[in-house]
């Protein structure tokens, strides 16, 4: 028939991540294309973004982080078409990178992501090769560095 099952990764799209070169206090922001429409609330369908990396007042703590996001909750159009956004804030004490934290910066070292988009019908968990846990269909995976101050 010449389709793939929802599960067969095709060429990953870009991810993006800015700033490209972020300091210890920058928020990240990372966009995915909205290649599977905009989600349904209804079917619990939604884009998923993760992120794993260094955590801790002395940074030698990890954590991992997964939230669900619909396109219309935070989304542009904008030159290749509608992206879905997530923005990320300098954590270290609530290991939160969802929400902001006064004073926070980032723990130096290598912070790494996945874009998917969860379909409750097919989900099948697997763990790519940069290390995020996935249950969906792949979209992009991303990292940005965190220098030593």
């Amino acid at each position: 028939m010449g389709c793939g099952s929802e599960n067969d990764d095709a060429p990953e799209p870009t991810v993006s991540v800015s700033p490209r070169d972020p300091s210890a206090d920058d928020v990240i922001t990372v966009r995915a294309p909205t290649l599977y429409g905009r989600g349904d609330r209804g079917d619990g369908s939604n884009y998923h973004f993760n992120l794993a990396g260094p955590t801790g007042e002395d940074c030698r703590d990890s954590f991992e982080s997964a939230i669900g996001m619909f396109a219309w909750e935070r989304r542009s159009t904008e030159r290749g078409g509608e992206v879905v956004i997530r923005l990320y804030y300098p954590t270290r004490a609530d290991r939160d990178p969802l929400t902001r934290e006064q004073g926070a910066t980032w723990c130096p070292g290598t912070y790494n992501g996945a874009v998917e988009w969860r379909n409750p019908i097919n989900l099948e968990r697997r763990t790519l090769a940069n290390g995020i846990k996935i249950f969906g269909k792949l979209i992009g995976t991303y990292s940005f560095q965190i220098p030593k101050g």
